[in-house]
């Protein structure tokens, strides 16, 4: 199906395209409208059916309808007014939807008898369709594998709590004699040697200061030595 969907399309939009890269996007862009249809992508994800929106409307479905005309367009083209036409139709029906589900969520609370659960109702479906669903961390634990979450919370508070004790319980049963040992050979290591120096005099030190290189650094006067 992907070989006649290609070979019946025209090409002369790419062989007459201004540059190389724009050739490029609108090839791209054919290539993937045609490997969408003949080779559909399949979504295994795990995800809670969704409930029907009952706040979709009529204008709200031609926005998206004109969204997806914007869509094909510019993966065709590859133009970057027609990408920027197909971002502001995206935007416009993403706000179209939001105003239509706050209206829908407005109305659902003043016809309700109990507002407040509904309110709660509404902020919990809310903030589930927002949560993600995250894999607990696998633990090996007496040579078993398990990924129960409470099971390998539990085994990770044992191990940092008793951490510190098993540290002083090593130190206290390390030999008295090795223990010994290593602070007499601390107290023999032999100390740093001192420099050894020897009186000066002004002369000395006169001359040493006349021979030192100048550098072309400022002074406190903002002046180099060198000038």
């Amino acid at each position: 199906q992907l070989k006649s969907l290609l070979s019946i399309k025209n090409w002369d939009t790419v062989y007459k395209a201004e540059d190389a890269e724009s050739a490029y996007n609108i090839f791209e862009g054919v290539l993937r409208t045609a490997l969408d249809i003949s080779c559909p992508q399949k979504k295994n994800k795990n995800k809670t059916k969704s409930k029907p929106i009952h706040y979709y409307d009529q204008e709200s479905a031609e926005i998206k309808a004109a969204y997806l005309r914007a869509l094909e367009t510019y993966e065709t083209t590859g133009r970057a007014q027609d990408k920027e036409y197909m971002v502001n139709i995206k935007k416009m029906y993403d706000k179209k939807l939001r105003t239509l589900q706050q209206n829908a969520n407005t109305q659902k609370i003043m016809t309700s008898d109990n507002k407040s659960k509904t309110v709660w109702d509404i902020i919990h479906s809310e903030t589930q369709a927002k949560q993600l669903s995250k894999t607990c961390p696998k633990l090996n634990i007496d040579n078993a594998v398990v990924d129960n979450p409470i099971q390998v919370a539990e085994q990770l508070n044992i191990f940092f709590t008793q951490m510190a004790e098993v540290t002083l319980q090593q130190n206290k049963q390390q030999p008295l004699n090795n223990r010994l040992e290593e602070d007499l050979n601390l107290l023999n290591r032999p100390l740093v040697q001192l420099f050894d120096l020897t009186p000066t005099t002004w002369e000395e030190v006169s001359q040493v200061i006349h021979n030192l290189k100048n550098k072309s650094s400022s002074g406190i006067d903002e002046y180099s030595a060198k000038v």
